[in-house]
């Protein structure tokens, strides 16, 4: 098989493979993410799914990018190998191109001589033709005519040698001449030959080229979409590592604050053992408790997490009460809390509000029971307009309905 046709086969190979890998990843898992709708732990259940998910599409995009790395390389040098043989069969087509020229001009030139030559030969031959005519016309005329004018027997023998020497000049002229128009033809035929080999040479290697350059452009064809498919790859690799980072920071930051909440209860709250005292808090706001403190098992990723608080179900706007007297230790952003307050209420007893829409409270401040410390609303990490309320006992989470009347 010929190394040309060798190019072919492998030249087809790369530009079947980059139509036939088709990005395997959905692009409508792409863009801006949001944060799940559900409780605190569904809401961390939901991103550590999506961040799952990222990962596998991270780990598909890097196999996918590094097969066309490899795919590219492969065309890089099938190109640069056709480059070198196009620019090799491009200087032999020109050298055989000269070749074929100087050996046209040559058997032209041939041509003309072999021409030259056969038209001596001919006027020769027709000069000594018609002298024989004349001479057979007129018989011995000739040569009476020189006796009957010699003066002397000497000039009638130069007369008779001159006439000899002529005709033999002519039949030796027609002789050479005819020698020398077969030498010249048979040259001629010798140049035919040759140029009919370099026009058969110059032709194999122009069709070379002709498919070597059909070759390099197929091959640089797929070179470039080969190129355009990785860079679409690392396009959307680019993407997939922009979600799963927003992702793990939305994860980061909503099990940061719960957190973040029970090192800053642990520095800067009380420290104690309280009793837990059922009726010892008032409702905070007013609404249906949609989401209640614990442990639960995400349907869809199995991941378990605990729900830190209880969640209640109010419009935005609402008034939210302390449960409780104490100190404010926080007011204001609280990372994945948005808008909270956490009150000290002593013994290493302490209240959290999240989500809401207005603090109506500062650090430092002494609040009552039953007063007003702000609204609801749905800021931070929050899929509608709810209080978070959490308790805390020396920073860790209980559950809050021990602290409550039984509601009616």
């Amino acid at each position: 098989m010929s190394r040309v046709r060798r190019l072919m086969l492998r030249s087809a190979l790369p530009v079947i493979l980059v139509l036939l890998v088709a990005p395997i990843l959905p692009t409508s898992a792409l863009g801006q993410q949001e944060m799940p709708s559900g409780t605190t732990s569904e809401r961390i259940a939901e991103l550590r799914r999506r961040l799952s998910e990222a990962q596998g599409r991270e780990s598909d995009l890097l196999a996918l990018i590094q097969e066309s790395d490899k795919r590219l390389a492969e065309l890089n040098t099938i190109v640069a190998d056709l480059t070198t043989r196009l620019e090799d069969a491009r200087r032999r087509l020109g050298s055989a191109q000269y070749d074929l020229d100087y050996a046209t001009a040559a058997y032209l030139n041939k041509l003309d001589a072999v021409e030259h030559a056969d038209r001596l030969y001919v006027a020769t031959r027709d000069r000594l033709s018609l002298r024989i005519i004349r001479m057979y016309k007129d018989g011995n005329l000739g040569e009476v005519d020189l006796f009957l004018n010699a003066k002397s027997i000497a000039e009638l023998g130069q007369g008779r040698s001159y006439l000899n020497r002529v005709a033999a000049d002519d039949e030796q002229s027609a002789a050479h001449l005819a020698e020398l128009r077969d030498t010249l033809d048979g040259e001629r035929l010798l140049l035919e030959d040759t140029r009919a080999n370099l026009l058969e040479s110059r032709n194999r290697i122009d069709a070379e080229t002709d498919e070597l350059t059909r070759l390099h452009a197929d091959n640089q064809a797929a070179r470039d979409l080969a190129n355009a498919e990785s860079e679409n790859q690392r396009q959307l690799l680019t993407q997939v590592l922009a979600d799963k980072n927003q992702t793990q920071r939305m994860l980061d930051e909503l099990e940061g604050a719960s957190n973040r909440a029970a090192s800053d209860l642990g520095i800067e709250g009380s420290r104690g053992n309280p009793s837990i005292v059922p009726g010892y808090f008032v409702w905070p706001a007013d609404g249906p408790l949609t989401s209640r403190f614990g442990t639960r098992v995400h349907p869809i990723s199995g991941a378990k997490k605990l729900h830190a608080g209880v969640d209640i179900g109010a419009p935005s706007g609402a008034p939210i009460r302390a449960a409780a007297s104490g100190l404010v230790l926080r007011a204001g952003p609280y990372g994945g809390y948005g808008l909270a307050t956490i009150i000290d209420h002593g013994n290493g007893l302490a209240t959290l509000y999240a989500h809401q829409s207005r603090i109506g409270v500062s650090a430092g401040q002494q609040v009552t029971q039953g007063q007003t410390i702000g609204n609801v609303g749905s800021t931070g990490y929050s899929t509608g307009p709810h209080l978070h309320f959490e308790v805390r006992i020396n920073g860790q989470p209980r559950d809050p309905l021990l602290w409550f009347p039984e509601r009616g």
